[in-house]
């Protein structure tokens, strides 16, 4: 689809614009979902990242005809916050008229086809808190080492 762009007009024609747009922050229905969105996300690295099975690691939410569109948006949200591909099913109609909206998440790929960077994750896309060792404690501080300086500087 091309876009023409009208670059013609002088500015002095153009109206003002001095309002700014409501920005998109993350309510907290969208953090909900964000949340909903990284346990699924954690639960597909720890079976592997399989491939979509309408039986296994998904999730569901039922809504309104009407709030079908907006829904899909907020998962995309959560999904670019978690970079993640979210791959919807197709919608169904439950018997009271309501439409079930039902996803599977995938690790997002970059232009090569190679997993996006995501410190979240090790190398093999496990869920990094799973793999990580706890760091060894640190070492106690000796009572000399703690004492500043008599003049304020570094003690050398």
């Amino acid at each position: 689809m091309a876009i023409t762009l009208h670059t013609d007009i002088p500015e002095s024609q153009l109206p003002e614009q001095t309002e700014l747009v409501e920005g998109r922050h993350r309510d907290e229905f969208q953090r909900q979902i964000d949340a909903d969105v990284l346990k699924l996300k954690i639960d597909t690295a720890r079976a592997g990242w399989p491939d979509p099975d309408p039986t296994k690691l998904y999730h569901r939410y039922v809504v309104g005809a009407d709030d079908v569109a907006a829904l899909n948006q907020v998962i995309r949200r959560a999904g670019t916050l978690h970079k993640l591909e979210i791959e919807f099913y197709k919608k169904a109609k439950t018997e009271a008229g309501h439409w079930a909206v039902k996803f599977h998440v995938s690790r997002k790929l970059d232009k090569e086809n190679k997993p996006v960077d995501d410190d979240t994750l090790d190398k093999d896309g496990k869920w990094k808190a799973d793999t990580e060792k706890p760091a060894a404690p640190a070492a106690p501080v000796s009572p000399a080492a703690a004492k500043p300086s008599p003049v304020g500087g570094v003690k050398k």
